[in-house]
């Protein structure tokens, strides 16, 4: 390759790389938005699929977009644009020549992905389906993690071929290990949000650390009766049944769960530092997440009905949406092999400055 193909190619390279960071951003904002969708209970604001009240989806006039409807609608017109974004992304890796064909493959089962959850988005519409709307919510989280790792592949690429990564020694094998279980642990805790949320039990239990005052729930709903009406908790949450107090309350206790995991993950990615150096932007952002998402766990429940509940229950959400990507970027980097590619360049360090470029943009 010439010195000026070379040149282009490293143009092309971080054009394509902004590409890949612009649809992982804009889909996190596509989660935040479907995340307040949710929690306003909104979904179905707008009645009809794919049209929006018998009109064409994108001539459907601004003055129409109030209340409910404007945040469901809002939805559905971002969710078109990170499926552009997504054919952007695909056509440019199908045009990078020297560039692996999984990157192409990947970039097509992104486009797919956005696709499949399109539909089962309309479905949750159109067949008032509380299965779809829970299915709707956990790909949602999971196509985020997809982008997040679509977008630091073509990073690496792009740094691979312009020689400007440095090396890296690769991670040894507890990471790897714990890596995998803490997102099969997240991606647990995923499913059971997703249920508490779309099967209105958000606020099943009023109190915490406590259930209805006790450390568990009831096991039957004639015990769970007897107990609200033993305690004001009526006026202020209404009814529920014992299954959605027991969804929230599962919601709940999985996530010591996830702290334990996650800590565990952390303290070995600490504990030798000179094999985890490229991940170690990953695992402050974990950290980080890790600080944050209980307190609005807890604020969520002590918020209660407020006006303020459905903010901070989208936060909750988006907040545990970012902790999966993460874990995720942490587990395919430790994977990636380390020592030198092409040139002289190591995959680990471009994939550390991609997660400080996505980061930095999300934040």
């Amino acid at each position: 390759m010439s010195v000026t193909d070379q040149g282009q190619s490293h143009r092309g390279g971080v054009w394509l790389s902004r590409l890949a960071v612009t649809l992982a951003v804009t889909t996190f904002a596509l989660v935040v938005l479907g995340g307040t969708v949710t929690s306003k209970g909104v979904g179905l604001a707008v009645p009809d699929w794919p049209t929006t009240f018998e009109q064409n989806m994108f001539l459907f006039p601004p003055s129409m977009w109030k209340g409910g409807v404007f945040w469901e609608h809002t939805h559905r017109l971002l969710g078109s644009v990170v499926g552009m974004l997504a054919i952007g992304v695909l056509v440019g890796l199908c045009a990078k020549r020297g560039w692996p064909a999984w990157l192409r493959w990947f970039g097509g089962a992104v486009l797919v992905v956005v696709i499949v959850q399109g539909v089962m988005g309309g479905l949750r519409v159109t067949e008032l389906s509380t299965g779809f709307a829970v299915a709707h919510g956990v790909l949602a989280q999971l196509f985020f993690c997809m982008t997040v790792l679509m977008a630091l592949a073509v990073r690496r690429y792009a740094a691979v071929r312009s020689n400007s990564a440095r090396a890296v020694a690769p991670a040894g094998r507890p990471v790897r290990v714990l890596s995998v279980v803490v997102i099969a642990v997240l991606v647990v805790q995923l499913v059971l949000g997703a249920a508490m949320r779309h099967t209105g039990a958000r606020l099943a239990i009023p109190d915490f650390p406590t259930s209805y005052g006790r450390w568990l729930p009831p096991v039957s709903q004639a015990v769970l009766d007897g107990w609200v009406e033993a305690r004001p908790y009526e006026e202020e949450v209404g009814y529920y049944s014992v299954g959605q107090v027991w969804s929230h309350f599962a919601h709940r206790a999985w996530a010591a769960v996830v702290v334990g995991a996650v800590v565990w993950l952390l303290a070995v990615v600490g504990r030798d530092r000179r094999r985890t150096v490229g991940l170690s932007r990953a695992a402050a952002m974990m950290a980080a997440l890790l600080l944050v998402q209980p307190v609005l766990g807890v604020l969520v429940v002590w918020t209660g009905p407020s006006r303020f509940n459905a903010e901070v229950a989208t936060a909750h959400q988006a907040t545990g949406a970012l902790l999966l990507a993460v874990a995720a970027a942490l587990a395919v980097c430790a994977r990636w092999p380390g020592g030198r590619v092409g040139a002289g360049a190591s995959h680990r360090a471009a994939v550390d400055d991609s997660m400080g470029a996505i980061g930095g943009a999300v934040a």
